[in-house]
């Protein structure tokens, strides 16, 4: 959701993004979003060469394919040794320690998914020590009304970006019918995804 850009709306244009995953659907429209906030360098994980080319589609400033490369030190490497001012991170586990090591001063590292698990050990003094912040969570649990707050909060500063155009739409990679749905999961699951897969009724 928009409050999980955290301080990029303010100075967009001096600010670093990481995005964990950005081929994936959530992951690449965090990407496109990050282009048209204005935001100054949008840096993104992935696996193999053709997400690599399908991120840099979407507008990533920097790609790391995590299977060749550290990305806390190509992340520290683009940011001339400073860190990404927000980290989307979907994977948690012992991704977090790894996370607040490639994190700026006054950071802060966002935790939407936990696929590397959620019990989670860290030294917090290396949070501290870079006023650093973390927060976390999804949709699921949330009541009607907090939904309708999230709601609202993308139709004022998401949907007007979509129709100026300065926010190209997500990137739709396949759509299936409805009794096809095992299909998608496997795609997910295998983590072929390059955008969106969408199921219709």
């Amino acid at each position: 959701e928009v409050g999980s850009f955290g301080n990029l709306s303010e100075k967009s244009e001096e600010k670093t993004l990481l995005v964990h995953g950005g081929a994936g659907g959530i992951g690449s429209t965090a990407v496109l979003l990050g282009k048209a906030l204005g935001v100054q360098k949008v840096i993104t994980t992935v696996s193999g060469g053709e997400k690599a080319e399908a991120v840099k589609r979407f507008g990533a400033d920097v790609v790391i394919d995590y299977t060749k490369s550290d990305f806390v030190e190509e992340t520290m490497k683009a940011t001339d040794g400073r860190g990404a001012d927000v980290i989307l991170c979907f994977l948690g586990g012992d991704y977090t320690p790894r996370n607040i090591d490639a994190l700026a001063p006054f950071g802060r590292l966002v935790q939407l998914g936990l696929r590397r698990g959620k019990e989670i050990s860290f030294d917090f003094k290396a949070l501290m020590n870079k006023w650093g912040t973390m927060s976390g969570g999804h949709l699921r649990p949330r009541t009607l009304e907090q939904k309708e707050i999230t709601r609202n909060a993308l139709r004022e500063t998401v949907m007007p970006l979509f129709e100026n155009g300065t926010l190209q739409k997500p990137k739709i990679m396949k759509v299936l019918d409805l009794k096809d749905a095992g299909e998608a999961h496997k795609i997910l699951e295998e983590g072929k995804a390059i955008g969106k897969v969408v199921l219709k009724t």
